[in-house]
């Protein structure tokens, strides 16, 4: 079954100044060896692209640090819209119940933290899924408004787990 058709995964790192992306996820079998394809996010642009930049990737919110994450934020970049994969990056497959990683580009904001000196530590990734995901679909109507029983909000989806940024 396609992940994409099961479950779609958004990760939202709690501190709004910062920044990461996942950059591709696997499957685990049941002895933990991760197999199979690797899937992407959808509007995956190749880091080996000579015009490849971070911009192109991140989905900073709030978009105005004066302004707070207002209720019209989407939850998801305008490059990531419903099926926007290509075959060089397709959606992972995966069957119901199959655990995924997903895997973060090394950027130093783990490994070297004397660069954001001020930084307390590294935050929390919150995985939500949906079955019926929508390209309208906002921050502010997700994140720690779906619960884990699937009944927060409007009941389209729910927290799957949240978890430490840096797991060492």
């Amino acid at each position: 079954m396609a992940l994409k058709q099961a479950v779609f995964l958004l990760g939202i790192v709690a501190q709004s100044m910062s920044h990461s992306w996942v950059e591709r996820l696997m499957v685990f079998n049941s002895d933990g060896t991760m197999v199979g394809a690797p899937g992407y996010t959808r509007g995956t642009i190749s880091r080996l692209d000579p015009s490849f930049n971070d911009f192109q990737m991140q989905h900073l919110l709030p978009q105005s640090s004066e302004s707070g994450i207002t209720p019209t934020d989407r939850i998801c970049k305008a490059t990531q819209t419903i099926g926007n994969y290509t075959t060089e990056f397709p959606s992972l497959q995966a069957w119901p119940g199959a655990f995924i990683a997903l895997q973060y580009q090394e950027n130093g904001h783990v490994t070297l933290p004397q660069l954001t000196p001020q930084k307390e530590d590294s935050g929390t990734v919150y995985i939500y899924g949906t079955s019926s995901p929508s390209d309208e679909d906002t921050l502010a109507s997700i994140h720690r408004v779906w619960n884990e029983h699937g009944t927060g909000g409007n009941g389209r989806g729910r927290l799957l787990v949240s978890r430490r940024f840096d797991d060492g």
